[in-house]
Formats: C-alpha cells, sequence, structure tokens
C-alpha cells in the first residue's frame, strides 16, 4: 500500500499482505458477518484456529460484545489500525498494525487562529522542548503537524502576529505524547518543532495545484485538524521545491512520503 489505511479495508487488504510475517500461516475465511475472519496461528501449542474481527479503530469492537458470548474460543483477536481502546484487551486480544510494523506515521493540518499565533512565533526553538497544543484526538506520537495559519488580515493586526504569513503553513511540528482531553480546548498533546519554512507554504498554491485542488481538506480551506495523510507525497513535493535547503531537507528526511 502506499499510503497507510484509512479504513476497515485498508486493515484487511494490509493483514492479508503481513499474516504470515504475524504468525498466521493460514487464513481459512473471510467473511461479511461476525467473525470477520478465520485464520490458523501459530503459537506455542502448534498451530491452532483463531477468529479475527477487524477494525480501522479498536473502540468500534464495542459493538460486538454481545456477539463474543455466543462464539468459542470466546477470546479472539482483534485486527485493528488505531489501538484507541484500552478496555478492549480485557475481552480480546489486540493487534495494532500500525505499532507492530513499525509504521504509520500520519500527518496533519492543524488551523490556528491568530490570538493563538504567537505561540509558535515567540519561542522559535522549541526543536528538544516540548509544548502543550490542540491536536486531533485521533493523532499519534510520532504524527506531523502542518501549524496553518488561518484569520483574516485585521484578526492579525489586532493581536499584532504577522500578518503576511496569513493562509500559509509556515511551521511544522512532531507530535510527542497522545492526546489527553483538556478543559480549555478539547484535546492536548505535546508538541516539538521540527523546522520553520522559511518559504511557507501559502492555500492559494494549493488550490493552484493539480493534485490538491480537490482535496478535501482544501474545499474546506484548511478549515479544523484534518488528517492530509494521503496527500503527504504532494505536500511534501510542494515544501521542498519552495525550500531548497539544506537544513530542512535534513529534518523532514525522516517524515519522506516513502517512510511513513
Amino acid at each position: 500500500m502506499r499510503h497507510a489505511p484509512e479504513n476497515e479495508l485498508g486493515v484487511v487488504f494490509l493483514f492479508s499482505k503481513v499474516s504470515k510475517r504475524l504468525g498466521f500461516p493460514e487464513i481459512d475465511i473471510i467473511q461479511p458477518h461476525f467473525p470477520d475472519c478465520w485464520a490458523y496461528r501459530r503459537t506455542n501449542k502448534g498451530v491452532i484456529p483463531t477468529w479475527i474481527e477487524f477494525e480501522f479503530h479498536s473502540h468500534t469492537f464495542k459493538s460486538h460484545l454481545k456477539d463474543i458470548k455466543k462464539i468459542k474460543p470466546s477470546k479472539g483477536i482483534v485486527v485493528c489500525w488505531d489501538h484507541d481502546w484500552k478496555e478492549c484487551e480485557k475481552y480480546v486480544e489486540v493487534i495494532d498494525l500500525r505499532s507492530h510494523l513499525g509504521l504509520g506515521r500520519q500527518v496533519w493540518i492543524q488551523n490556528t487562529k491568530p490570538q493563538y499565533q504567537h505561540g509558535f512565533d515567540e519561542i522559535p526553538r522549541r526543536r528538544t522542548q516540548g509544548w502543550t497544543w490542540s491536536v486531533a484526538p485521533g493523532s499519534r506520537p510520532g504524527d506531523l503537524l502542518l501549524m496553518y495559519r488561518a484569520g483574516l488580515v485585521r484578526d492579525a493586526r489586532l493581536y499584532e502576529v504577522n500578518e503576511e504569513l496569513l493562509q500559509s503553513i509556515s511551521h511544522i511540528c512532531v507530535i510527542k505524547s497522545f492526546p489527553m482531553r483538556r478543559k480549555d480546548f478539547g484535546y492536548g498533546a505535546e508538541v516539538a518543532q521540527l523546522v520553520i519554512l522559511k518559504n511557507p507554504l501559502r492555500l492559494e498554491q494549493m488550490k493552484n495545484d493539480r493534485v490538491l485542488k480537490s482535496a478535501p481538506f482544501v474545499l474546506r480551506n484548511l478549515f479544523g485538524r484534518s488528517n492530509v495523510t494521503p496527500y503527504w507525497y504532494r505536500l511534501y513535493d510542494l515544501v521542498m521545491k519552495l525550500n531548497p535547503y539544506k537544513d530542512i531537507e535534513k529534518s523532514l528526511k525522516p517524515y519522506s512520503p516513502d517512510l511513513l
């Protein structure tokens, strides 16, 4: 797969490619009702049959809690991409493909209003010193956060931030911790600055790009917290063309699209 899974079907496809590596020498059947799959698993007691339920997020397995009472063995396996419900492990074993494969960094765009833009202007050297910032609840440590400066010129002047950087992605950060619900702004996580773009990527450039112009987050004018992982290959290309500098290239190299 070129990109990380975005839904349950993507999880099924990815599992089919790595099942032997994960200790499943043979898949018996995949079916449209619970459980999604029966497979043979290699254990200390030999190769045994087990059932598997595929989920994109592990929390959606809650809808099957009544079903596991009717099946033997009662404890099977949930194969998911995002293990976001720890309680799930009380009922089934969870195989989180994202963690097991050591893959799956995601890329998010964070829409930031002028009144908060001082946050990454006043302390430019935050490469090693993290700070708490609003993030999407589905984000995870290691994900990239593209800071988009939203707002109007009058708002920038009111809050005394750089109006020339409005409607652009000027900073790229890395998320350092799992999101936690906060009283003041929803979910927050520790983030650290990865790079400041000498030439920001502007919304107008994205709207004029042949690939990005039809992207959902561009059609929404980058409003909200969007998962833009499927479009990172194009965003990365544009960022590097605008910023052909060795320091920026070095900082972003571990996050090149072929390594996500």
